[in-house]
Parts: C-alpha cells; sequence; structure tokens
C-alpha cells in the first residue's frame, strides 16, 4: 500500500476520533446544564469545565453555531451564580440534542 493511504486513514481516524470526542464533551455540558437546572448535585469543576470548553471550542471554530456555543456558556454562568431559570433552558437541551442526533446519524 502506498503512504497516501496511510495519510488518509490517519487522518480519518483523528477526525473520527475528534467528532466523537466533540460529542461526549457536549454531552457532558448537557448534563451540567441539566444538573443545574434541576438543582441535582453538580461540581464547581464541572461547569468551570464546560464554560472552558464551549468558549474554547466558540473561539476554535468561528461561525454562528461558535456563537451559540458562547451564548450556553454565559447561561451556564447565570444559571450559576444567579440562580437563573427560564425557557431558554429548552433551547440548550434541543440544541445539545439536536448535535447528537446528527452527529450519530452523520456516522
Amino acid at each position: 500500500m502506498s503512504s497516501k493511504i496511510y495519510i488518509f486513514k490517519i487522518f480519518n481516524f483523528l477526525f473520527q476520533f475528534m467528532l466523537w470526542f466533540f460529542t461526549i464533551l457536549d454531552m457532558f455540558v448537557l448534563l451540567t446544564a441539566v444538573s443545574l437546572e434541576y438543582s441535582w448535585f453538580f461540581s464547581p469543576y464541572m461547569i468551570a469545565v464546560s464554560v472552558v470548553y464551549l468558549v474554547v471550542k466558540a473561539l476554535v471554530f468561528i461561525d454562528w453555531m461558535g456563537y451559540i456555543d458562547i451564548l450556553v456558556a454565559v447561561y451556564i454562568i447565570f444559571m450559576t451564580y444567579f440562580h437563573i431559570q427560564t425557557f431558554f433552558f429548552y433551547f440548550i437541551v434541543f440544541w445539545f440534542l439536536y448535535k447528537l442526533f446528527f452527529t450519530i446519524v452523520r456516522l
């Protein structure tokens, strides 16, 4: 086999890995948002990791989805410090389930 095929396989593996890695982290953010909304046990580390992940991902991948991720991060901060519970939470749940669904369908 030529080296081009090996390079393609490596890039394909890395792409699949990144896709699943981001999906798992998105589910982690969804778990954090749900635990904040319903006042279940949550860790400050979960909140910090979720907010940092969303902001860094939004800054690396600059597009309209990144702006929504920043809005979700800001809302998580508001939920944490000001105990705000609004209808926007359901938008967050829909948003992450939408991303999860289309990630699974694409694979």
